[in-house]
């Protein structure tokens, strides 16, 4: 089983994962004239963010299959789907201040359809949670009914990448949850070997680094279903830039698992990204949409130097955000109901004793 030491070790790299994440969104929105996706920075952060924090939720999976089937389904709704449908309410309220401050008239006139757009799936903003959902749900049935894992990851991974009704972020990121399970599964072998493992995809990551660029991303460069069930034939494009993207983010992850797994020690830094790594969520959510609805239209670093802005302005913009983020959240959490739908946070009830 893993040690206390090592739960804490994975929220720091969760706190450093999040800090990524939230720079890489700064240096993509700080400057209205940045080719961002040309920016070796934010291709090297987009080589792997969002594989990590599957990676990391598929390694704590293993306590979801100690739960019924309801209750399980009932903890992830209300972890993941319940923020998707409040922030989705906010995003679109938004979007109708300001489509009546700019006069769409047409954004105004779709009425019922943005109605359905706040329950619909497919129009979520927070995508990330969507999917992350999804991940737990097929992992959890295809476990519950194949119980064997290796069996129930291919069947599953197999159902995504050719299912015509989920998404490409899906097909992109649930093979590593999987990873992250079979990790967890294998994490004695793992620790006991880390140093050279770390080495080694280390190695294999800077290398595939050489050979990157951010239009390969997800974003850019789409996974299309690998089998079209309607017309019975297979569709192989981009299949070589689909196949660098997974081992890249794979060895990106693995990478900076074994690191924070090898350098944790207690001091003040670590303390401040563990801290950060229990909120991650909360952040993600936040800090979306500050970006999209305010930082947008006030920040604007576009007058100075690239690297002076991809190295300086914005890692700093990005520990500002981080630590207004987490104290807006501390004082949301002061009330359970707001944590509970804004940050999908059920507190457990503490019954008293005699």
């Amino acid at each position: 089983m893993i040690k206390n030491q090592r739960i804490e070790f994975i929220d720091v790299l969760k706190g450093f994962a999040i800090f990524l994440v939230v720079w890489g969104h700064s240096i993509q929105n700080c400057s209205p004239t940045i080719r961002f996706f040309d920016n070796p920075v934010f291709a090297g952060i987009y080589s792997f963010h969002m594989p990590i924090f599957f990676l990391v939720s598929g390694f704590f999976f293993s306590s979801s299959l100690k739960l019924g089937a309801k209750d399980f389904l009932v903890k992830k709704f209300v972890q993941l789907i319940l923020p998707c449908i409040v922030w989705q309410i906010f995003y679109y309220a938004m979007f109708y201040v300001e489509a009546y401050t700019t006069h769409d008239q047409t954004f105004l006139d779709a009425g019922l359809a943005h109605l359905w757009g706040i329950i619909n799936p497919y129009c979520f903003q927070m995508w990330f949670l969507r999917d992350l959902f999804v991940s737990y749900v097929l992992a959890y049935f295809a476990l519950k009914l194949l119980k064997k894992y290796h069996i129930a990851a291919v069947l599953s991974i197999l159902i995504v990448c050719i299912a015509p009704f989920l998404t490409e972020f899906q097909r992109f990121l649930f093979p590593f949850f999987w990873v992250g399970i079979l990790l967890s599964n294998k994490q004695q072998i793992f620790f006991k070997h880390v140093k050279t493992i770390t080495i080694v995809v280390g190695m294999l990551w800077a290398v595939s680094l050489l050979f990157w660029n951010g239009h390969y991303t997800i974003y850019e460069t789409d996974f299309q279903k690998l089998f079209d069930i309607r017309h019975l034939n297979f569709d192989f494009t981009n299949i070589g830039i689909i196949t660098f993207r997974f081992f890249i983010g794979l060895f990106g992850s693995m990478f900076w698992f074994g690191i924070f797994a090898i350098i944790y020690r207690k001091n003040s830094l670590y303390n401040v990204l563990g801290k950060v790594g229990k909120r991650t969520l909360a952040i993600y959510l936040l800090s979306n949409y500050m970006f999209r609805f305010c930082i947008e239209s006030i920040i604007d670093f576009s007058s100075f130097n690239q690297w002076i802005y991809t190295l300086i302005l914005t890692p700093l913009f990005a520990i500002i955000l981080t630590a207004v983020c987490m104290l807006i959240i501390a004082a949301v959490q002061k009330n359970s109901k707001l944590d509970l739908f804004f940050f999908g946070n059920k507190r457990k009830k503490i019954t008293p004793t005699l």
